[in-house]
């Protein structure tokens, strides 16, 4: 009597006992940041905070929300999204076409997006480069090494040592 009344107990515990799961680890996200480029002292600047598929500029900091990024990091840190603070959507290579010159616009977020995708990677004189994940080797970069205008476009090139329109730094916000 005693083990079925024990047997009784241990199969009802089995039913309401919850089962644990493990859950994936989260993906951190890093920011905001302001995202300077080093030859112009101006911010990464999604154009008076417009909407989907608008090329980014370079522009004067100013603080605003639209020139501030999160970096939204994939869960094995690999790579990140970067995630605009006043319109949630991110840095997008268009057309998933990885030609120098190819526009970099903003367009919602979707890690399955490899042009979406990119990475940190070391430049000189302690600056950054924003590389694209899938086409290592290229680049975010302001078209024309314009220094003093704002609302230049930001577009896909080589990465080059020498040329600061290439480099930029992240200024914690």
């Amino acid at each position: 009597m005693l083990r079925r009344l024990l047997a009784a107990i241990v199969a009802g515990l089995a039913v309401t006992v919850p089962v644990i799961q493990e859950k994936a680890a989260a993906a951190a996200v890093t920011g905001p940041f302001e995202i300077v480029f080093a030859h112009s002292g101006k911010c990464l600047d999604v154009a008076g905070a417009t909407p989907l598929n608008v090329q980014l500029t370079q522009y004067t900091c100013t603080g605003a929300h639209n020139t501030h990024w999160y970096l939204d990091w994939a869960a094995d840190s690999s790579y990140f999204l970067i995630r605009n603070r006043a319109t949630s959507q991110c840095v997008n290579i268009s057309g998933n076409v990885y030609l120098n010159g190819r526009p970099i616009i903003q367009w919602p977020c979707n890690a399955a997006y490899n042009n979406e995708r990119f990475r940190r990677t070391s430049a000189p004189n302690g600056y950054s480069y924003i590389e694209s994940w899938l086409a290592p080797g290229k680049v975010v970069h302001q078209q024309g090494n314009q220094t003093h205008t704002n609302n230049a476009p930001v577009t896909l090139w080589e990465k080059s040592a020498s040329a600061r329109n290439t480099q930029v730094t992240f200024i914690q916000q």
